[in-house]
């Protein structure tokens, strides 16, 4: 796989979809909705209050879950010129107080008070209806070889291990996905893997921007509501993840395609796929999960893919990179 991306940062993701579409919803949850411009409106809103308090190129923990305002959290750190350290929103309150005892955060974005760091508390009503804001990129311009994401991987210590991911890799990564599960323009996401997790981060943060996609965030899985929204927000693009999430969604009473009437991209990952539920899938639905996998250093490795088939079981398309 040839790398042939014009996009070098992951600013320049958001601000390239921001120019061609500003006024199309960028990111939508059950009680909020954002379009593109709205979005830079906010996330610089909050970059310039990180600014504000002097930091500049420092970790900065996000401690958030699943939301618009992790994203804009996310964006607005990288605005202001800071490393977004990505803080799994469910770890105990003691693994949480480890980890950051080892980042050393300058700052921590959060949605509650957190007392080991120097904290920002973020409240959704504080970036509604906000005055606009430029989307000029040169304005915000930052180096491929910076750091754009740090993720945590537990591996198989269950300690965490920090990876700082340079912009460059999470862009070769957005390529990688999107040669293995091709979109179009115009995508409708929705998805229920943590932003804090590589696959999440990618189908949620990252990857929707290519082609100005919008994205549905549910408040929390549940089975049912999750079919409901797939049709309701016609949702093209489902960031399953692992087996789990899709048997759950087939455990949903009469579940069937015409539940489902506008999906058409069914990636899977985490986790190996049982035979059984690649052929359930596909009955119930007549779309295929195309399996993948990767790590959290590296992500997507290999990928079943439209060109080549679903082998089911297996990963079977390795990525050649030049």
């Amino acid at each position: 796989m040839e790398n042939t991306s014009v996009n070098t940062t992951v600013l320049d993701l958001l601000f390239r979809a921001a120019d061609r579409n500003p006024s199309k919803t960028y990111c939508k949850s059950a009680n909020h909705e954002f379009t593109y411009q709205q979005f830079i409106n906010a996330c610089i809103k909050l970059a310039n209050e990180i600014s504000n308090k002097n930091i500049n190129k420092e970790q900065i923990g996000i401690f958030l879950p699943n939301s618009i305002l992790f994203l804009i959290s996310y964006f607005a750190t990288l605005i202001s010129g800071n490393r977004p350290a990505l803080l799994n929103y469910l770890l105990p309150d003691f693994a949480l107080g480890k980890l950051i005892d080892n980042l050393k955060p300058s700052l921590v974005i959060s949605d509650k008070v957190l007392l080991k760091s120097q904290s920002i508390i973020v409240k959704i009503e504080d970036y509604l209806e906000l005055e606009e804001s430029s989307i000029d990129e040169t304005d915000f311009r930052c180096e491929s070889t910076e750091v754009g994401a740090i993720l945590f991987s537990g591996g198989t210590t269950g300690i965490p291990k920090q990876i700082n991911h340079s912009h460059k890799c999470i862009i070769s990564m957005v390529d990688r996905m999107e040669w293995g599960w091709p979109t179009t323009l115009n995508e409708r996401w929705l998805v229920v893997a943590p932003f804090t997790h590589i696959y999440g981060f990618l189908t949620g943060v990252t990857n929707p921007l290519l082609k100005s996609g919008s994205v549905f965030i549910p408040d929390a899985f549940d089975p049912k509501l999750i079919v409901e929204k797939l049709n309701s927000e016609e949702i093209t693009v489902f960031g399953g993840g692992p087996p789990a999430i899709y048997q759950a969604l087939l455990s949903v009473e009469k579940f069937e395609k015409n539940q489902i009437p506008y999906l058409r991209v069914c990636p899977g990952g985490g986790a190996p796929f049982p035979v059984a539920v690649h052929n359930m899938w596909k009955e119930k639905t007549g779309i295929p999960i195309y399996e993948g996998y990767g790590m959290t250093e590296i992500a997507p490795i290999s990928v079943n893919t439209v060109e080549n088939g679903a082998k089911l079981g297996q990963q079977a398309r390795q990525f050649l990179i030049r």
